[in-house]
């Protein structure tokens, strides 16, 4: 998230003091709930019972999910690339985002 993160800071203009970066989701957390600093994740990666630590970014945050291929799709990538297609979470296509969203 490192990456989504900077970019998020440049669009909002704002440098962020950076007190510790980490790889796992569960040690972001941990460190925010303790209040070390926040973190920013996705919504669907905060456990049950961890929700009343969240807040929703504003403007919110999107970014798009891209599957490319030098060739033809394997059987598993063309399976992965159905089930990100048939997915109902709060997948949205660009014509239906928020006008001040942050789009990566």
């Amino acid at each position: 998230m490192t990456e989504v993160l900077d970019w998020a800071a440049r669009c909002l203009a704002f440098s962020p003091r950076v007190v510790a970066r980490v790889g796992q989701v569960t040690a972001a957390l941990r460190l925010a709930v303790e209040g070390v600093g926040f973190t920013v994740i996705p919504a669907n990666a905060v456990p049950h019972g961890w929700s009343r630590h969240v807040r929703q970014a504003e403007p919110p945050l999107y970014r798009e999910i891209v599957a490319y291929g030098r060739g033809s799709m394997a059987q598993l990538t063309r399976r992965f690339v159905d089930l990100l297609a048939s997915v109902e979470l709060p997948l949205v296509s660009r014509t239906e985002l928020p006008p001040d969203a942050l789009i990566r």
